[in-house]
């Protein structure tokens, strides 16, 4: 069975080399030392302060569990029924299909 995909951006915590300022405000500076969330965009990674770092890991969370109320509340299907999560097939999440002529 394949993977599934992961829905966050890579990222990591890394202790600061120099000084420099967080990615997301320029009044926040990071020293030599520093924990420092890096967060791989394009093909470069850009820092935030831990402070800074600790919010975005909060919003992301708050998203996606908004993500996962949504989809238990779109999906009107029996919780006893989840036979698409073990491979199968469930009808009932098809579209429903026009009547034949």
């Amino acid at each position: 069975m394949a993977k599934y995909k992961s829905l966050l951006l890579p990222h990591r915590w890394v202790s600061a080399g120099r000084v420099r300022k967080c990615y997301h405000s320029a009044k926040h500076e990071l020293h030599k030392g520093d924990s420092v969330l890096e967060v791989k965009v394009g093909i470069g990674w850009q820092g935030y302060c831990r402070p800074c770092g600790e919010d975005m890991i909060r919003a992301a969370i708050e998203q996606l569990n908004r993500e996962l109320s949504f989809a238990r509340e779109s999906c009107e299907v029996d919780p006893g029924a989840r036979s698409h999560l073990r491979g199968g097939h469930d009808a009932r999440l098809d579209p429903p299909r026009p009547p034949r002529a």
